[in-house]
């Protein structure tokens, strides 16, 4: 197995297996609370679904589509996905925000599935949060899988690292059951963060022409050379966060005096009932799940993204001689992310 073999199949193995985590921790709280029929009846049509997603466009991705083309949007899909995970990763890790919990989750969705009664039969609040979980998970597989694996030209290979995540993940769920607390989840988020964007800067400049040195050897130097600035990145954090703390703790009383009134003021909300049409409640959610799918509550690193990608493109056909490409390429990505990154600390 190549190097970049290697990294293909340990990216889509933690990828796969955390987003497998986190669609196992509902599946266990709608089986213990709701029962284990709707629960596994909205896994498998779920299953059934992500199956038909990857029938009609898996193949059709590998044999119609241009290689470099692909290369270039995947390298675009890649970087943005890698960023969200990575942003969220480093904040988590300097404690900027609150690490994912899985016995909280588990906890949570219990007490709300628990305040609604049983149905006789089929119990379709279950089925639906089961179905959804598993779905929403795995479409971001099936994403990671198939830009991965294609782009790679090695599809069978991503496609055999996630069913070994999913096997390795469906076996801990069935010893362990909700005793998912104990999972790095954080440090495997942070290392598939830097895997997804290794990989989407080497495809996206190789599908726009860049001539990365040292061909498929870039992909971990590049791990590298974003794993040293995470790193940095989130010392960096841990320094300020605790130099925050030590100011705003100083200011305890003040801030208590301010929160009480705010939230006085925020008492009894007006709730406006939505006088839409179906299809055009339809059409909004469907437009509202993928704009959270892709873009979230970060639209800068979707913007930023693109036009990091446009850049490279412009100065590929435009620039002087000496410039190089496969440098201004990843320092744009690591400037990216830590002016997101510093947004996100000064927003705090």
């Amino acid at each position: 197995m190549s190097s970049s073999e290697v990294v293909l199949a340990v990216a889509v193995f933690l990828a796969s297996a955390v987003e497998m985590i986190e669609a196992l921790t509902i599946v266990l709280a709608v089986g213990v609370t709701r029962g284990w029929k709707s629960a596994l009846e909205g896994v498998l049509v779920a299953l059934c679904v992500l199956a038909a997603i990857v029938l009609a466009f898996g193949p059709a991705l590998v044999k119609y589509v241009p290689i470099n083309l692909l290369r270039s949007v995947v390298g675009g899909v890649l970087l943005i996905f890698g960023l969200q995970w990575l942003r969220k990763a480093v904040l988590r890790a300097s404690g900027l925000k609150e690490k994912r919990n899985e016995d909280l989750v588990y906890r949570s969705t219990v007490t709300k599935l628990a305040t609604n009664p049983k149905l006789t039969q089929r119990d379709m609040q279950g089925f639906t949060l089961a179905f959804k979980g598993v779905f929403i998970e795995g479409l971001e597989v099936i994403v990671i899988v198939l830009t991965l694996g294609s782009s790679a030209h090695d599809l069978g290979l991503a496609v055999v690292s996630a069913l070994v995540a999913f096997v390795a993940v469906a076996l801990v769920g069935v010893v362990v059951s909700r005793q998912l607390s104990g999972v790095p989840e954080n440090a495997m988020k942070l290392m598939v963060g830097l895997m997804l964007v290794s990989f989407g800067t080497f495809w996206g400049g190789e599908g726009m022409g860049v001539d990365w040195p040292g061909s498929d050897l870039m992909i971990p130097i590049l791990v590298l050379a974003y794993g040293v600035v995470t790193f940095v990145l989130v010392k960096i954090l841990l320094s300020l966060a605790k130099a925050r703390s030590l100011a705003d703790d100083a200011k305890v009383a003040g801030s208590s005096v301010l929160a009480s009134k705010a939230s006085s003021a925020g008492k009894n909300p007006v709730i406006l009932e939505s006088n839409k049409v179906l299809p055009a409640r339809f059409g909004e959610a469907f437009l509202k799940f993928w704009w959270e799918f892709f873009i979230g509550d970060t639209p800068e690193l979707f913007i930023g993204t693109l036009m990091i990608l446009a850049v490279v493109e412009f100065l590929l056909h435009t620039h002087a001689p000496g410039f190089s490409t496969p440098l201004i390429l990843p320092v744009l990505v690591m400037v990216l992310l830590n002016s997101t990154v510093v947004r996100a600390y000064r927003h705090r």
